[in-house]
């Protein structure tokens, strides 16, 4: 039976959702009818709670799985390594895993399930590392990933092993050691220098609080005592020591003589390491002061701004509270940028350092904006909106990339003007797909966009943000059944929703609406007539 289109019911219950929580939202009538804002006066008073099953719902695949921008393993590292590509979607999808933008086949170092998912990574040779992205299909679209790079860890030997001799180490002195010739280590996470006494690699040094070792491996004594002396029989010699490879590398010897001093006089602290930070939004940052002195000076910690010492808590944590030199930050957020104070003080006098710590990110969404998937009826415009913003006093994003099903949308296809399908606002923030078509307009969506993270020291990196989503064309609106591949037609007694999936469990003063479910039976909501959509017609 062919009738007329109703479009305010559609209109009505056009309800786009969070690609974060996909199903939830898309389809409001999975949970109870509670966006009372979408319906009007005398719906609310009269609809009564209404859930159905998600897993019945056909949708285009939406990727879950987040992946750092990079992983490091050895060479022939024989420990598996596996990566999860996670998606919704229904019909379930399969899953392709590509490596630097070819489809691989399945060899002894690389594997992967198709219908997990999985990738598996076991002793990769050379040319096993590289770029890897993973897609997800089934009959609606692709989804893709973000690519990752899994890189090579690597140790290399020192440049610089010759002897040498430490002149002026006086007993109640400072004395700072560095550590000479140092050369790539990789990934810096799993390295860290390590300092030792006599030949071999077994007495190694610990930090006290008379003894430190700084973020850039400098060996520091606070003071030098007789015991610290060292001969060309037990020298000192600093190391790069690489926890995933298990590897460690030596520097050359280095001999200390102490000289004696009797009678010594106090000494006012001195400022010998501190250094600006840098932190991610939401992960740690840890900072260090290191003072000299004698007798050894205390050390407080100040907040930014205010002159309000800083107590051991949750946000914030000493890794030694007896000595306090190192301060770690927890979960990052912008009321944590500014200037800390770190203040030295003994008997002699005292002495202050600033550490200024920079809270930075990649693109966020602006408050409020996520890119939502869209769930609407045939001939419908699909708007999709990408608005990432930067952290304060950092570079704006770069302007986004939209993919659809995978393929990134060329300049081609789309213009700023009507006589192109697809729409892109003037910054590109904002795509419109105009006049949907069931079913071959229903497909995946995402968007990447990037910017500069800054670094007061000089190690300015670019990172990416990707957002996902899906568009679902329905062939009717909500409460309407597609039959005889023609019509629209209301959904029968006692079923409701989209694509007539929900079922109404009503009490006996309410009748099923097949738009809204169980409504009191005095409502003025009338059940609405059949229609098709005008591309049937």
């Amino acid at each position: 039976m062919k009738c007329s289109m109703v479009i305010a019911i559609y209109n009505l219950l056009q309800i786009p959702t969070n690609s974060g929580s996909n199903l939830e939202n898309a389809y409001p009538e999975i949970l109870t009818l509670k966006d009372d804002s979408r319906r009007n006066s005398s719906f609310r008073e009269e609809s009564s709670p209404q859930t159905c099953t998600k897993n019945i719902y056909e949708e285009p695949p939406l990727i879950t799985s987040n992946f750092e921008e990079s992983y490091y393993m050895k060479e022939e590292d024989d420990t598996p390594k596996t990566f999860q590509c996670s998606s919704s979607g229904n019909p379930a999808p399969t899953f392709q895993w590509t490596h630097d933008g070819r489809v691989f086949h399945n060899s002894l170092q690389i594997s992967s399930n198709r219908n997990t998912g999985q990738l598996i990574i076991t002793k990769p040779l050379i040319y096993d590392f590289g770029t890897y992205q993973c897609s997800a299909t089934n009959k609606y679209g692709t989804a893709v990933s973000a690519a990752f790079k899994i890189k090579r860890a690597v140790i290399s030997s020192f440049s610089d092993t010759v002897e040498r001799p430490v002149q002026n180490a006086y007993q109640y002195r400072s004395m700072s050691i560095q550590c000479r010739g140092k050369r790539r280590c990789q990934p810096g996470t799993e390295c860290s220098v390590e300092w030792k006494l006599g030949d071999g690699t077994s007495n190694t040094i610990r930090e006290t609080k008379r003894i430190a070792i700084d973020k850039d491996g400098t060996l520091h004594f606070l003071y030098v005592d007789i015991e610290d002396g060292s001969t060309a029989a037990t020298p000192y010699a600093c190391g790069i020591n690489n926890e995933l490879m298990r590897a460690f590398y030596k520097g050359g010897n280095v001999i200390m003589t102490i000289l004696r001093v009797i009678n010594p006089s106090h000494i006012k602290p001195q400022l010998l390491f501190s250094q600006d930070v840098k932190g991610l939004l939401g992960r740690d940052a840890e900072l260090q002061c290191i003072f000299s002195g004698y007798p050894l000076p205390d050390i407080e910690w100040y907040l930014p701004g205010i002159n309000q010492p800083i107590q051991p808590s949750s946000k914030y944590q000493f890794t030694d509270p007896s000595v306090r030199r190192n301060l770690r930050i927890t979960h990052l957020d912008l009321t944590d940028e500014g200037t800390y104070m770190c203040k030295g003080f003994n008997i002699g006098g005292y002495v202050e350092a600033s550490i200024y710590v920079n809270v930075t990110s990649k693109p966020i969404f602006q408050e409020g904006e996520t890119l939502k998937s869209q769930v609407i009826p045939d001939g419908q415009n699909a708007v999709f909106r990408c608005k990432m913003e930067s952290l304060p006093d950092e570079n704006t994003p770069s302007e986004p990339i939209w993919r659809i099903n995978r393929k990134e949308l060329s300049d081609e296809q789309y213009d700023s003007n009507f006589s192109h399908k697809y729409q892109l606002s003037a910054d590109k923030e904002i795509l419109t797909i105009k006049n949907v078509k069931y079913p071959e307009d229903s497909s995946s969506i995402s968007c990447e966009t990037g910017n500069i993270i800054f670094d007061r020291n000089g190690e300015d990196s670019y990172a990416k943000s990707y957002a996902y989503a899906f568009l679902r064309v329905m062939a009717c609106p909500y409460g309407f059944i597609l039959t005889n591949g023609s019509d629209c037609e209301p959904c029968t007694e006692n079923w409701y929703g989209n694509d007539c999936l929900c079922f109404c469990e009503c009490n006996n003063r309410q009748r099923c609406d097949n738009v809204l479910g169980c409504v009191d039976t005095s409502s003025r909501v009338t059940t609405t007539q059949s229609t098709i959509p005008s591309k049937l017609m």
